[in-house]
């Protein structure tokens, strides 16, 4: 039997393994304009940002709606933006059921 203590801690290992993948010190983001994702300090979560052409008040990112600034301080690590959901949604599943009735009922 496994010791309680000893599963969480494999289980907060784990997790800790997973939120590492792929995220990098925030001093190494890229610089040429391309939008990441980063790790935000204070609010504990991501933030879409890319590199500003000028710094503005002191901050030198701004986020992907273009309407708040940050200073790269506020941030730990960036990573390569998330990818969208996968286009095999309901909808498409849907529409395939569908082909399939209909060759089938011909």
């Amino acid at each position: 039997m496994t010791d309680p203590l000893t599963a969480q801690q494999d289980a907060r290992k784990a997790l800790c393994r997973e939120m590492d993948a792929g995220w990098r010190p925030i001093n190494t983001a890229p610089k040429d304009g391309r939008f990441f994702e980063a790790w935000h300090i204070i609010h504990k979560c991501t933030v879409t940002v890319r590199p500003m052409d000028t710094h503005h008040n002191g901050c030198g990112l701004i986020e992907r709606t273009m309407t708040t600034t940050w200073p790269v301080e506020a941030f730990s690590h960036w990573r390569k933006p998330s990818e969208p959901p996968c286009p095999t949604s309901s909808r498409v599943m849907e529409a395939l059921r569908e082909d399939a009735e209909r060759e089938g009922g011909e």
